[in-house]
């Protein structure tokens, strides 16, 4: 995955590349330098191990974490499950209605637009210049875009495998339950789900900090459903939601997949009291979530 991601990068990078689609190049962009800058993060925190002779952790669903002494809590590792515990945890779901945030009509305007009346290729600005003859420039335009919506969709494969690799920590202190599920999935949710003690742990979160900035398929919806703390503004105790997001970076709004996820967010301001990055004051670093 780095060794993809730097070659990524450097092709984004290089100069008297046309782009058909230039939001392709700043995903393609993103995300790599995201990864690349992953690799040298993970590099760093071994290093800081080594040179205080603390040992590496490599934790899994159950297993036991000397974070809970070092710190003084309670803390419970739900993710990601081993291959031998779900072995579905190797494989990516791109669409799932019951557990993502997917608009419910989009087959219908799907179905409107295969009916519709329009041209064979709508949208399309067939340029002038070039080599190829003016009949043959057309095929050239398809040909460049769907090698870069075919680049796009491997780097987020790609990323996606890595994000299943997430670990996801629910600590318990001062009597409240807070959970971390770093940019874990679908696929790492899938196994705790499954388990009753699991289940009953997450009915009782009280601050969330929402995965993978918000995006389609990292809030699995029987997650959601099974937090009671969720309500209306008048409720007590009401769940806290922390969200860190920078909108335009991740998926897109034409296929229902941006980051983060329109109906996801709805349901965080309708159901939860939501601190979200992306709407903090201009020139503010932080901000202060109490329970």
């Amino acid at each position: 995955m780095q060794d993809f991601a730097s070659l990524v990068t450097e092709h984004t990078r290089r100069k008297g590349i046309h782009w058909e689609n230039p939001e392709i190049r700043e995903q393609l962009a993103f995300i790599g330098e995201d990864n690349l800058s992953n690799l040298s993060a993970v590099k760093n925190l071994m290093s800081m191990g080594r040179a205080t002779g603390v040992k590496a952790e490599y934790l899994y669903h159950g297993a036991k974490t000397s974070l809970a002494s070092l710190l003084g809590v309670k803390v419970h590792v739900l993710g990601p499950p081993t291959i031998k515990q779900h072995d579905e945890v190797r494989n990516q779901n791109p669409r799932n209605d019951e557990e993502y945030w997917h608009l419910q009509f989009r087959a219908l305007g799907t179905a409107m637009n295969a009916h519709g009346k329009s041209r064979l290729f709508p949208g399309v600005q067939v340029q002038s210049g070039g080599k190829l003859p003016a009949s043959a420039r057309w095929l050239a335009y398809r040909v460049r875009m769907a090698a870069e919506e075919q680049m796009l969709s491997l780097v987020r494969i790609l990323d996606d495998a890595m994000n299943n690799t997430s670990l996801i920590l629910l600590f318990e202190v001062g009597g409240k339950k807070l959970l971390f599920p770093g940019d874990a999935q679908w696929e790492n949710w899938e196994y705790a789900l499954s388990i009753a003690g699991d289940r009953k742990l997450l009915q009782a979160v009280n601050l969330y900090k929402v995965g993978h900035h918000g995006s389609l398929n990292a809030t699995p919806k029987t997650m959601w459903d099974l937090f009671k703390n969720r309500g209306k503004p008048s409720k007590q105790e009401r769940l806290k939601s922390v969200l860190s997001t920078l909108p335009g970076k991740h998926g897109s709004e034409k296929n229902n997949s941006e980051v983060p996820r329109k109906t996801l967010l709805k349901a965080l301001q309708d159901e939860s009291s939501l601190d979200n990055t992306n709407e903090l004051p201009a020139g503010a670093l932080c901000t202060v979530t109490e329970l």
